[in-house]
């Protein structure tokens, strides 16, 4: 079969249907056109066919392979990823841990036979879509039932997801040998990809769709490029089964194409512009304009391109008529609630909405989302920005991170940097065409001459002298070097004190290739709950139990007022809670007051340390004895003060600067006559089962401290999960007037307690007081 030449341009068409016409002087009119960027390249080449030579030959050959190459790359970053994310799994360290056990609970559910397709508790709750379906329509997603039927665990969804963002490297490889006609460029523009830090900090550490948009949508870039039209378009319909944002990606590849066409048009147009001036025969141009664009409409690629983008426009509305109009009556689920018209049509449930531009251009995001976009495209080389055609592809998803209310789009680490990959590398792709680093190709076979767009050979301007390449090169190892250090599980930037903040996410460098101890102690507890029990947890935690059937994940104080949206009864609270010290304060007064009412809830469990801190399982009427996993933390000593140490002043409580504290500073109140207010609070803090010492480091002044007065002047009370109340008063004669008294008391627990907290009320009559620390310390652990 005969292999199109490299040296077609793209306006060639054009010029055939215009001729080349001879004008008054007998000299022929000469339609030129700057070089300008490609679409399409030249037919991919194929792997030679000569067989290698035998023995140690044949190994270098292997290694000399670009496939071999590539798949070298492809497995060694699965292997990191997938053991990045098991690890951040098993130090309960997993990011956004909620969109894990979303999938986690919609697969199990389907696998259990759920009457909601794709049931999920979160989503159920908070936005009132019972399916996943109404949150995302990703039927792609039924693809990896049959695989978490066989292993129910999140570690499934981390290998389904470690290969295919691995994978999307070998369209992205096609695609840039194809437009470059180079094995070794290709190579390159894969590595990049599997280097580029926002690829592993994006995916390894948790599970999202988005992870697999760049696999799905280089693929369809690739084969309209290599003018596989029909297959093209199959890869379409997938993209689109993936997440509904893939229509606009694709609506935009397409549009590269078009560009040309109207290229075209304008040359011929032009053309004709010329003969009028020029009184030369021929069509004006009007008749030019129109014979160009008929022409155009003829064309194989045109035609194609013209289907792909009215399919993607179709698909993108059909997506989101399933979102808020359809999905709820086809699936069998309670309606959410939407706004009227077409606002509730294209309702984004994912995203808060788009800001005004004085919002815009009068906050900090617009410098985070700046520095965002300058990062993903530095860790680039900025290759990208040498196909300006391909903006197409980038302005749309750019000109949304800027205008939506959100920052999680535009934070290093988050899925988000997924979508933002696509148009960046499909940039990257045709950017390698300008990019002048030696890329020896070895002795090829023509692949099949399937019409599609041409490609002109890169222009002569950008053959350069061995110092630009080499200049190319260096800036080349500099970025993968770049990005090596970038990743989050590289020590380097922590060891040398330095702390990413914004664009960079919260938690950006809390990950780690090191298992840490405590999971295994944690899973022995979580697995006390009965199967068929209602059980929530935090997020954190959650994916323990989001496994099973009435899993709850816990998110704020409105707890209560969420369960009612379940399509199960969880009146009265869940069977069983998991909780760590750190969520204590998300909890609401009365789900607290239930846990810590012995009638309704007891210790059923506990774990002394994890990367979270102890872990409590509460379950409804257990009466007997807390079963420990693993060794019990051994107490230290706690002390609170004002300034930063975690005491903080009540209504009639006043934080000052105070000289003669012993830690320089203290919580006053006023001596105001009989008032009776809360007057300071401390935080929660973890304190196992035994006997503890409780000091007050305090003053008071006023003519009523004498040893003689015994009226109340200060009741300290405990708070706090699973606390018993206890309280302790003293009077103006425990005080010595004019300087500091230590007061002490005892406090005594049966059980370990996830957050005791301890609160002042004053009881002041004419007396002015001070409070400088709180100290609890252990009396003899029990």
């Amino acid at each position: 079969m005969r292999a199109r030449s490299e040296d077609r341009r793209p306006l060639e068409p054009v010029r055939a249907a215009l001729g080349n016409r001879t004008g008054s002087a007998g000299t022929r009119t000469k339609v030129t056109l700057p070089p300008s960027e490609f679409v399409a390249g030249p037919p991919e080449p194929s792997e030679p066919t000569a067989h290698p030579p035998a023995a140690p030959s044949s190994r270098l050959y292997l290694l000399a392979s670009p496939r071999v190459l590539l798949g070298i790359m492809i497995a060694a970053f699965t292997a990191v990823s997938f053991y990045a994310g098991v690890v951040s799994f098993f130090d309960l360290q997993t990011r956004n841990a909620i969109d894990l056990t979303i999938f986690m609970q919609a697969l199990t559910s389907t696998v259990h036979g759920h009457p909601y397709p794709l049931y999920e508790s979160y989503d159920c709750m908070t936005k009132s879509r019972c399916s996943f379906l109404l949150v995302h329509p990703s039927p792609v997603l039924y693809l990896a039932v049959p695989l978490y039927a066989a292993a129910p665990s999140p570690f499934t969804l981390f290998a389904i997801q470690s290969v295919g963002v691995g994978l999307a490297a070998v369209p992205l490889y096609l695609l840039t040998r194809h437009v470059t006609g180079s094995p070794g460029k290709g190579l390159v523009a894969a590595a990049l990809f599997l280097v580029w830090a926002p690829t592993l900090s994006g995916e390894a550490f948790s599970f999202h769709l988005e992870a697999f948009l760049p696999l799905a949508l280089f693929t369809v870039a690739m084969l309209w490029a290599m003018g596989r039209y029909r297959l093209g378009l199959a890869a379409a319909v997938v993209a689109f089964l993936v997440l509904e944002i893939a229509p606009v990606f694709v609506f935009f590849i397409g549009a590269i194409v078009l560009t040309y066409s109207l290229e075209r048009i304008f040359v011929a147009t032009e053309t004709g512009w010329r003969r009028r001036r020029a009184r030369e025969p021929g069509p004006g141009p009007l008749g030019a304009f129109l014979a160009a664009f008929r022409s155009e409409l003829t064309r194989r690629d045109v035609r194609y391109t013209l289907v792909l983008m009215a399919a993607s426009a179709v698909a993108f509305v059909f997506l989101f008529l399933f979102l808020n109009v359809w999905g709820a009556g086809i699936l069998g689920v309670p309606a959410p609630p939407l706004a009227p018209g077409l606002a509730g049509v294209f309702y984004d449930n994912s995203s808060p909405g788009a800001q005004s531009l004085g919002t815009i251009l009068g906050g900090s995001q617009i410098l985070h989302t700046t520095e965002f976009w300058l990062i993903l495209y530095g860790l680039v080389a900025f290759i990208p920005l040498l196909a300006p055609r391909t903006w197409l592809v980038a302005l749309p998803w750019i000109g949304w991170t800027v205008l939506t209310d959100t920052s999680r789009y535009v934070h290093l680490g988050s899925q988000y940097t997924m979508v933002a990959a696509v148009p960046l590398f499909i940039g990257v792709a045709y950017g390698m065409r300008r990019v002048p680093i030696p890329a020896p190709t070895p002795a090829t076979v023509p692949g099949p001459n399937e019409e599609g767009p041409a490609t002109p050979n890169p222009p002569a301007r950008w053959r350069r002298p061995r110092a630009y390449r080499a200049a190319w090169i260096s800036a080349l190892v500099a970025v993968v070097a770049l990005n090596a250090v970038l990743m989050p599980v590289d020590p380097l930037l922590q060891d040398a004190g330095v702390n990413l903040t914004e664009p960079f996410q919260s938690g950006y460098q809390n990950h780690t290739l090191e298992l840490l101890p405590g999971f295994t102690w944690a899973d022995q507890l979580a697995a006390q709950v009965p199967h068929a029990a209602t059980v929530t947890a935090p997020p954190q935690v959650f994916s323990l139990v989001a496994n099973d059937p009435h899993a709850i994940v816990l998110l704020t104080d409105k707890a209560e007022s969420e369960w009612s949206s379940l399509p199960f009864n969880v009146t009265g609270g869940p069977d069983d809670v998991l909780l760590y010290p750190g969520y204590v304060h998300n909890l609401s007064r009365n789900f607290t007051s239930n846990l810590s009412e012995p009638s309704l809830y007891g210790l059923d469990g506990w774990v002394g340390s994890t990367t979270v801190g102890p872990l409590f399982l509460y379950a409804r009427g257990h009466t007997g004895p807390a079963t420990l996993y693993g060794p019990a933390p051994t107490p230290s000593p706690v002390t609170w003060s004002p300034e930063g140490g975690g005491l903080v002043p009540g209504p009639v409580g006043t934080a000052e600067t105070n000289a003669s504290a012993p830690y320089g500073s203290t919580i006053s109140t006023s001596p105001d006559p009989n008032r009776t207010a809360l007057w300071w609070s401390s935080p929660g803090t973890f304190l196992v089962a035994g006997t503890y010492t409780i000091q007050l480091v305090v003053a008071a002044d006023g003519p009523g401290v004498t040893p003689s007065d015994h009226r109340p002047l200060l009741t300290v009370l405990t708070q706090g999960l699973a606390v018993s109340s206890a309280n302790w008063t003293f009077g103006p004669s425990n005080f010595t007037a004019g300087g500091w008294t230590t007061l002490t008391f005892h406090l005594s627990l049966a059980y370990p307690v996830p957050s005791l907290a301890l609160e002042g009320v004053v009881h002041a009559d004419g007396i002015g007081m001070a409070i400088a620390a709180v100290t609890v310390r252990t009396a003899g652990a029990v």
